[in-house]
């Protein structure tokens, strides 16, 4: 069961019905909402497993809100396209640099930011102690004939000088 609201979603995101179109009502932004929340919800589900609504009161509210911002980081690509498209009527602060900074917003990056307690969700660098770890990489090929090297050095030059228009000259018709 999910822990955020529609409601919640679209105070935290400032989300408005115009926003995804003029002929968008509440109950219309409300159905896309509850669609991200049920995506996040399911994210949240697939990460947290049993931690997923917290145990205490704090940690539900916790969980609620990172629940919100993985709701809006869902929502907010449905916005940046509809404004690339220009399928809803233009907002005057459309062009300005909050407008952008709103759409650039890193919504997932917070809600992480929130569940660190129970979740490792990346590791960046390498922890104190810990041993660094790649996965092996494998490749099956044919070894390298060295001896094609310069045929494709000629070949490529060929094509080079055909491309730009370049005479190929013959060395017995060039007189002194």
């Amino acid at each position: 069961m999910a822990l955020a609201t529609t409601a919640k979603v679209a105070l935290i995101g400032g989300l408005i019905p115009f926003l995804y179109g003029p002929d968008v009502d509440l109950t219309a932004m409300n159905v896309i909402i509850q669609a991200a929340i049920d995506d996040a919800s399911a994210w949240m589900t697939v990460y947290l497993d049993a931690a997923y609504g917290g145990t205490t009161a704090v940690e539900t509210a916790v969980q609620t809100r990172a629940e919100a911002y993985i709701a809006l980081s869902y929502l907010t690509p449905t916005l940046r396209a509809m404004k690339v498209y220009g399928t809803h009527a233009p907002l005057d602060s459309e062009e300005g640099d909050s407008y952008e900074r709103l759409l650039e917003q890193d919504w997932e990056g917070l809600a992480k930011s929130l569940l660190q307690k129970w979740i490792v969700v990346e590791i960046t660098g390498t922890p104190s102690g810990a041993t660094p770890f790649a996965l092996p990489y494998f490749s099956a090929t044919s070894p390298v004939d060295s001896t094609l090297r310069d045929v494709e050095e000629i070949q490529i030059s060929a094509i080079d000088d055909e491309a730009r228009g370049r005479v190929e000259l013959v060395q017995e018709t060039v007189t002194a």
